[in-house]
């Protein structure tokens, strides 16, 4: 009897004692990242402009030895710059935690910023 009440104790108990490993963190970090690329994406669109001095970069992403992945091309005339730069702000620091998390690694090589060119009505990365 007193054996299987402290197996039962232990049974109870044992739950309690598992160290959370981050994993189910890391997971909706995951996700949480692509909603929100998905959202800025969607928020820039086309690009449509009328005229260059409205094509702009941004940084994106957050590679592990600094600096951005890449830049998106956005058209101000067609995009809020300030929710933009919001979401790109929220969706950067969600790559270098999530980055942190889990030991990632890069090329290292710097992103310069592209220059940006108006193409039959939208804003483009010049060639």
């Amino acid at each position: 009897m007193r054996i299987s009440l402290l197996f039962l104790l232990a049974t109870l108990l044992l739950p309690a004692c598992i160290v959370h490993d981050g994993h189910d963190d890391l997971v909706g970090d995951e996700a949480e990242r692509a909603r929100l690329e998905t959202q800025i994406l969607d928020l820039i669109g086309d690009a449509p402009a009328t005229a260059a001095s409205q094509c702009q970069a941004i940084a994106f992403g957050s590679k592990p030895c600094g600096g951005p992945w890449r830049y998106l091309v956005y058209s101000t005339a067609h995009t809020d710059s300030a929710r933009l730069g919001a979401l790109v702000e929220q969706y950067n620091a969600l790559d270098e935690k999530i980055n942190i998390a889990k030991g990632m690694g890069s090329d290292c090589a710097f992103i310069s910023r592209p220059t940006i060119v108006l193409n039959g009505g939208r804003c483009e990365v010049g060639r």
